[in-house]
């Protein structure tokens, strides 16, 4: 498969082409090997390391800090616990709509008691459950 330009890359980053050489200079021991001889071409995973580097220096880090959270390696799900995290994330999405409906009920009460004439708003406190 062939790889990324740099072109595609620093254009991809909208980053200058300087600053990729820079980045691939600093950051070398994160990027997947050049073959000696051929022109550089960068693999997917190099893109996304780019794309580390770029995130944590837009936070106000500096090389030196990003270098050991390159080193974080994103272990991937393990399939056997994937029907436990399927059967929490349904839970979780479960609850989260009965809040919204909650909310919007609430939200609908409110709406009812602010359409209410200003002299019968003052005698009547505004729903609050």
């Amino acid at each position: 498969m062939p790889g990324l330009t740099p072109k595609q890359v620093y254009k991809t980053l909208n980053v200058p082409a300087s600053t990729l050489r820079r980045w691939a200079v600093t950051f070398s021991d994160y990027l997947s090997p050049q073959e000696p001889g051929k022109h550089r071409a960068y693999t997917p995973g190099d893109l996304v390391t780019f794309r580390k580097i770029q995130y944590l220096l837009d936070q106000g880090l500096i090389y030196e800090d990003i270098k050991p959270k390159l080193n974080v390696v994103e272990l991937p799900l393990d399939p056997s616990n994937s029907a436990l995290a399927l059967t929490e994330y349904t839970q979780m999405i479960e609850s989260a709509l009965a809040s919204v409906q909650s909310l919007k009920s609430r939200l609908d009460r409110l709406e009812s008691w602010a359409a209410l004439p200003w002299h019968k708003r003052i005698f009547t406190k505004p729903p609050t459950d």
